[in-house]
This record gives C-alpha cells, sequence and structure tokens, in this order.
C-alpha cells in the first residue's frame, strides 16, 4: 500500500512539474480565437530596459485667468497627479520628470494601454454640456473635478465612475439636474476643443450631492468600461491644460535588443547547473530537489505572469534569482541535515524523517523572514523595486509550501523504495558508527 501511494505522489508531482514547465515556454493559436496564448514566460509583462517603452512630452497652460504663481503651483499638482495615476495603472518601469522649462516628460512600457493614457493625457480639458451641439455651453469642467476612479457600488456589487466635485462644481451639477425628476436630462462629455462628445449620460434624478457615480442597472458596465471613464475624467481634469509635443514616440530598450535572449541564456545555464550539482552531490536524493526547484521554477513564471504589477526587467530578473538561489539554498540545508542525521548512524529512512523535521523551523524562519521585509519594502519603496519586492514574496511563499509540503512527499515516497542504501544517495559515514533507529 505504502509503494502505491509513493508511486501515486511521486507521479503527480512530476505531472505537476512538467504541465508547469510545457505551458511556461510552448506558445500556440486555438483554432477560431482572437488571441493566442503565449506562455507564462511570455506573457510576463516586459519592463523598458528589456523591451523598451514609448515616451510623450506635453507643454502646460494656463487655464483661465491664472496668476503666474497659481501657473507654478498648477504645474505641480499636475506632475504630482500624473505621477500618481501612472503608479495606480501599475506601470512599474513607467517614469515622470518636470524639466526646467516647464515640460513634462512620460516613459512607459510600450503597451496599448499606455500608448492611450499618454494620448488621452494631452487631449484637452474635461467638460460636461447639456447638448451636443458644436455652441453648446461648457456647465462643468476639469477644474471643478476633485476625484475619479473606478469602484463597485456597494449594495448592487456593479462596476461604475465616481466623479468627485468641488463647491462650484457641486453647485453647478445640482443647477442643471434641478428638472431632472420631472423630465430627464442629457449630459454630454467632451475633451479640450473637440466637437464630438466620448460619452453621455441621462439624469433622471435631481442631484445634490458633490458627486457622480456613473453606473448600469443591470451590470453591463464592466470593470475595465469604468476605468477607461474614469482615465479620460482625471486626465482632463489637471491644474493645467496639457498639449502633447508631437506624438508618442517609441524607445528602444536600454538593455539592447538582444538583452532577452541573454538573459533566457543565462538561466537556463544557471538552471542547468543547479541540476547537475544535485544529480552528482546527492543522487537519487538530489532528483527529488530537482523536481521540487524545477517545480519552484514553473510556479514562479506563472505568477510572474498572472500578478499584474510584476514586469519583466533586470530588477525583477534580480529577484527571480534571488529565489532561486533561496529554494537551492533551503534544499542543500535540507539533505545535509539528511546526511548528517545518516552519519549519526540513523538508519536513511529514519534520517529522511528526522532530518527533515529539524529543519521546519529553520525553513519557515528564513522564509518568513524574506516575505516580511519584501512586503515593508513593497510599501515604501516605489518603481521597479515594487515589480522586486513582489517577486520576492511571491517566491518566499513558493519556497515554504514546496519545501515543506512537495519536497517532504517526494522525499517520503523515495524512503519507501530505498529506506537503506546510502550508496544511492551518496551518503557516508564512520565505520565504528553503530546503526540506530
Amino acid at each position: 500500500m505504502e509503494k502505491k501511494k509513493a508511486i501515486a505522489k511521486i507521479t503527480l508531482i512530476s505531472i505537476l512539474v512538467a504541465l508547469l514547465l510545457v505551458f511556461s515556454i510552448i506558445s500556440f493559436m486555438p483554432k477560431n480565437a482572437v488571441k493566442g496564448f503565449a506562455g507564462f514566460a511570455g506573457s510576463i509583462t516586459k519592463g523598458m530596459d528589456v523591451e523598451g517603452g514609448i515616451y510623450a512630452s506635453y507643454t502646460p497652460s494656463k487655464l483661465g485667468t491664472m496668476t503666474d504663481a497659481e501657473f507654478a503651483k498648477g504645474i505641480d499638482s499636475t506632475f504630482e497627479r500624473i505621477n500618481s495615476l501612472i503608479e495606480q495603472k501599475g506601470y512599474e518601469d513607467a517614469r515622470v520628470y518636470l524639466g526646467s522649462d516647464n515640460k513634462i516628460r512620460i516613459e512607459a512600457p510600450n503597451t496599448d494601454d499606455a500608448k492611450k493614457i499618454l494620448s488621452l493625457i494631452g487631449s484637452g480639458e474635461f467638460k460636461i454640456k447639456t447638448s451636443s451641439s458644436t455652441d453648446a455651453e461648457t456647465k462643468l469642467s476639469g477644474k471643478n473635478v476633485t476625484s475619479a476612479f473606478a469602484m463597485q457600488d456597494p449594495t448592487t456589487g456593479y462596476w461604475g465612475t465616481y466623479i468627485g466635485f468641488d463647491e462650484s462644481g457641486a453647485s453647478a451639477l445640482s443647477s442643471i439636474t434641478e428638472r431632472a425628476s420631472s423630465s430627464s436630462v442629457n449630459l454630454f462629455f467632451y475633451r479640450g476643443d473637440s466637437t464630438s462628445y466620448f460619452f453621455t449620460l441621462k439624469v433622471s434624478n435631481h442631484i445634490t450631492n458633490n458627486f457622480l457615480f456613473i453606473s448600469s442597472s443591470n451590470g453591463s458596465m464592466q470593470k475595465d468600461d469604468a476605468i477607461d471613464l474614469a482615465i479620460q475624467v482625471s486626465t482632463g481634469s489637471f491644474e493645467t491644460e496639457l498639449s502633447i509635443n508631437g506624438d508618442v514616440y517609441d524607445i528602444s530598450a536600454s538593455g539592447g535588443s538582444e538583452s532577452l535572449l541573454g538573459i533566457t541564456i543565462a538561466g537556463a545555464v544557471a538552471i542547468a547547473f543547479i541540476i547537475i550539482i544535485f544529480g552528482v552531490v546527492y543522487k537519487e536524493l538530489g532528483l527529488m530537489a530537482i523536481l521540487s526547484i524545477l517545480l519552484f521554477v514553473g510556479s514562479t513564471l506563472f505568477f510572474m505572469q498572472a500578478i499584474p504589477v510584476i514586469t519583466l526587467s533586470v530588477g525583477s530578473l534580480g529577484a527571480v534569482l534571488a529565489g532561486v538561489i533561496l529554494i537551492t539554498s533551503l534544499h542543500i540545508i535540507l539533505l545535509e541535515k539528511i546526511k548528517s542525521e545518516y552519519q549519526l548512524g540513523k538508519k536513511l529512512k529514519t534520517s529522511i524523517k528526522t532530518g527533515y523535521k529539524k529543519c521546519v523551523a529553520l525553513v519557515s524562519e528564513i522564509c518568513g523572514s524574506i516575505a516580511i521585509i519584501s512586503t515593508v519594502m513593497y510599501f515604501v519603496c516605489h518603481g521597479a523595486m515594487k515589480s522586486f519586492s513582489m517577486i520576492m514574496i511571491a517566491c518566499s511563499i513558493l519556497s515554504l509550501i514546496i519545501t515543506l509540503f512537495f519536497t517532504y512527499h517526494l522525499n517520503w515516497s523515495y524512503s519507501i523504495f530505498n529506506p537503506s542504501n546510502a550508496k544511492r544517495v551518496n551518503f557516508t559515514r564512520e565505520e565504528n558508527v553503530d546503526e540506530i533507529e
């Protein structure tokens, strides 16, 4: 019975490892599908130093009759709000610069979403009108907006867009919707000097609050729709009006076009070296450790593409390397402890069991400490360090689970087939040591 359980455990873990590794590297296009599967590794958002990016430059101008002092303050506020917007979108490699000439430059990853946002930032002030005619009067504008973000209605759970207004904006909103209870009012949303509205809203009640919550009665507005509307409003409600200088341009990868290939080869060589070391030094017991390390690699790639905040960059690859070193070190500690138990005179099967038990506390302390430190770094640091910290959190948790659960079951299963032959695991002890249970 024990042998059947051991075979089942080794087989199931081996299949899991094989699936993770296969789906990490293969890519395919299902029949009649719009988008194919790129593999875990290919689906990780690539950072600017690996794949390059995009940039745009903007010139701020005064809104209305701003004084020079108000304009200077408005530029600083606009700069801070753009920084906040970029950070909220999770563009870890993005950078925002404010030049001495007051021009603002934004560098971001080369994604369709980032291109859209950079284009929207220079699309002019947000405006609300009550008519779609070209000469319609602006009733509310971006300078009246205090905040805009996507959220879920706490009552229905439907996604929508929250738009907050200042005192004068709330007064104007109340005025234009005063007759909405008896006759609905249409609100048309515009940007800059565009004569085409990008969104329309039918209001059927008098709004006396200082905010609008735009949603649908049947939940048809999806999360992405709510986010897109919030971005449109946010990028049109800066304290200065931004005009884009030219267009959105490409930035070449700082690491060179061959950087990703070089990184991939280096990673493969490192993994191969670790496999050889474990196979040579610990033989069959090393094969169990190799399965666990490969499980770690496949799981890490899966989580890197699944967590939006993570980007593939030099920093994140450094975190992956640190994670590989961590899981490798933990298995060396474990195998050396098993080896020392065997050298005390215990049988191989007993050595595996007692050596493992003596490592549980140490493994937990190491992984727990790294997870705590990385969590603090995530909330304290900015930019690429957030990606680094998130990967280290994932790596420490994965290392803990794999070492204490999967490696345990692999080693236990191995001991069923080899309870006493130490030569098969390259263990030796002094001849005068008596064997004990």
